[in-house]
């Protein structure tokens, strides 16, 4: 039910976490769902924050699954995938720091061998002029506020809307301007667009690289999301942060893909 606010309820509590809308909209698709990994995503994006209304049309029924990839995966840095207990998110964490990594990934010690050339993501993702137009107004059907992030200056002196960040400076100096906008019906809150757009910009200002290295299986407890240590100096990651892609596994080891992002200085 809706409370006078305006917020979703569940067990008299509101709910306008990400995470927990993420998971109320799970338990009412249908879907078999991983409710232990659910859970575990749920603290990690609970921090944005959801403030809408779900009706649907007087003759349609609203499709839980349909709304969470209309809604919520474009602004959140999820994916869902299907593990032997069902769907379940997979939260990248773009903004991963040394001393959050579960695990290191050690060419340099022998204790992993590089499978793969290194790949880069297409230039053409690139981003850096990033703009949300967000909390809809449905009495002036158009969304009342919008925030950017950009790395040109001159956007920034012309559109007061935009704030200068660190890693769309070192892209446009780089590559130009090259701008993505978007909307989203279901945010109201500055903070929860700043946060939408600053993992934005730690995912498409730079490109990123990928790589694939074989394992031992006592790495076993590596899945996708890990953020992890990468060392292999032979292509210049003596010791970078990544998330690991997909795990394959094979008799006597796996072979873990992780993408590494370009990280600018200062």
């Amino acid at each position: 039910r809706w409370s006078g606010a305006g917020g979703l309820e569940r067990g008299g509590t509101e709910i306008r976490g990400a995470g927990e809308v993420l998971l109320w909209m799970l338990q009412r698709s249908g879907a078999r769902w991983d409710a232990g990994r659910t859970e575990a995503a749920r603290d990690l994006l609970d921090t944005y924050r959801i403030d809408t209304v779900i009706v649907a049309d007087p003759k349609e029924r609203i499709r839980a699954l349909g709304w969470i990839r209309e809604h919520l995966l474009p602004i959140l840095p999820v994916t869902l995938r299907t593990g032997p207990e069902g769907l379940y998110p997979v939260v990248w964490r773009w903004d991963a720091t040394a001393g959050d990594e579960i695990a290191s990934i050690d060419a340099d010690a022998d204790r992993a061998a590089r499978e793969s050339a290194v790949e880069y993501t297409s230039r053409a993702d690139v981003r850096n002029s990033l703009s949300l137009r967000y909390r809809w107004a449905a009495n002036r059907e158009t969304h009342a506020r919008r925030s950017g992030i950009t790395g040109d200056l001159d956007e920034l002196a012309q559109d007061s809307a935009f704030r200068e960040q660190l890693w769309c400076r070192h892209s446009f100096l780089r590559y130009g301007r090259r701008s993505l906008e978007a909307t989203s019906d279901v945010i109201a809150e500055d903070g929860t667009a700043q946060a939408i757009l600053t993992w934005w910009a730690r995912r498409y200002a730079l490109p990123a690289r990928r790589c694939q290295w074989s394992i031992s299986l006592d790495l076993a407890y590596m899945e996708p999301g890990s953020v992890v240590e990468v060392r292999d100096t032979e292509i210049g990651m003596a010791s970078v942060i990544g998330l690991v892609e997909a795990v394959r596994w094979r008799r006597r080891d796996a072979v873990v893909s992780v993408i590494v992002l370009d990280r600018p200085e200062g």
